[in-house]
């Protein structure tokens, strides 16, 4: 019976999967499985419409990367609508499909149990049901014939620790706890069952399958700068705009350091607010008189996001006429820039919270 290792040689297994016998990962779907007296021993997978044959030995480590799908129930057979990967070293066969098909076969190393199918769990406005992929990190929509549709990551921070100097854990209890609050009272920037039914739609425009591909929808907020009183945070938000086309919304906060209150953008600068975006435009030597009016009239609070060594201020599709994408400006915080600040708003790369 195949069974999950102990902990303890995890990292040795991951290693030898991924380095020692040279092979790179298969991800696919499985399709069908073939179980015997003691659970499974080998099953067919689809990758990116090819059907490979996976054997299971005593020696194949099985990792579940899902909270609601154990390795042990996958063994047992009971789990048929599984997403996989799968690192190949071993003797090579072949396996006939239920179907009549022969198909080639490979012992397998490793198995990863990344995504498990939902069936109908979904629903558009119109009552069409869509089958629901449950992945680590993201949930995917899948029409009828299996195409994913949206795929939709897990919203990231604003406590994420990642590699960066800059964190909101490193603040105080009562700081993280408010500005927690403020994103978690904000929410996401995004319509999911709105985005649900337009990538349907162009789905149902799309004439090949090699005519679509998946919509991805996405938000991450993550710690920007620290100055003397303020934290900064950037929230960015990748969503679709049609079929293989891709666009971000960029949006700036600021919270004080000590209490994570919210601070209104306009009282980081050291000058009235129609002057400080007059001075931005004049200092990013910005000519076109239209544009220029375009980006004033625009002008938001939200617009502006503060980093260690720039100023940005980003503006979505749509928002500027001349533009028919997003527009972002960047000014660099020189002796310039730096004057439009309160002394206190100031960004310090050697000050860490």
């Amino acid at each position: 019976m195949k069974k999950a290792l102990p902990l303890i040689l995890l990292c040795a297994l991951l290693l030898s999967a991924c380095s020692s016998s040279g092979t790179h990962g298969v991800s696919g779907k499985v399709v069908e499985l073939n179980t015997g007296p003691e659970g499974l021993e080998s099953f067919v997978m689809d990758s990116s419409g090819e059907l490979l044959g996976v054997t299971l030995t005593d020696r194949t480590y099985v990792k579940s990367w899902l909270d609601a799908l154990s390795a042990e129930a996958f063994l047992s057979g009971s789990a048929p609508d599984v997403a996989l990967t799968v690192y190949f070293d071993g003797s090579k066969s072949s396996l006939v499909t239920g179907s009549g098909e022969e198909v080639k076969a490979q012992e397998a190393e490793a198995v990863y149990l990344t995504g498990l199918l939902k069936p109908e769990a979904a629903a558009l406005a119109d009552g069409t049901k869509l089958d629901v992929w449950q992945y680590e990190n993201a949930t995917a929509y899948a029409a009828d014939d299996g195409t994913e549709l949206l795929k939709v990551e897990e919203p990231v921070g604003p406590d994420y620790d990642s590699s960066s100097s800059l964190s909101l854990n490193d603040l105080g209890e009562a700081a993280q706890a408010n500005i927690a609050a403020w994103f978690e009272d904000r929410g996401v920037l995004y319509d999911e069952q709105a985005e649900l039914e337009r990538a349907y739609a162009a789905w149902l425009e799309t004439e090949d399958a090699s005519d679509f591909q998946t919509w991805g929808l996405s938000q991450r907020i993550v710690p920007t700068a620290l100055s003397e009183r303020v934290i900064y945070f950037l929230t960015t938000v990748d969503y679709p705009v049609g079929n293989f086309v891709m666009e971000e919304r960029r949006i700036g906060s600021a919270f004080d350091l000590e209490t994570g209150e919210y601070i209104e953008a306009w009282e980081l600068f050291a000058c009235p607010p129609d002057e400080a975006v007059q001075r931005i435009l004049d200092l990013s030597e910005l000519t076109d008189p239209e544009q220029r009016a375009e980006i004033e009239a625009a002008f938001e609070p939200e617009c502006l996001t503060i980093f260690e060594d720039r100023l940005e201020l980003s503006f979505d599709r749509g928002v500027l006429p001349s533009c028919e994408t997003g527009y972002t400006l960047v000014l660099d915080l020189d002796e310039d820039v730096l004057p439009l600040l309160q002394p206190w708003a100031v960004p310090d790369t050697k000050n860490t919270p």
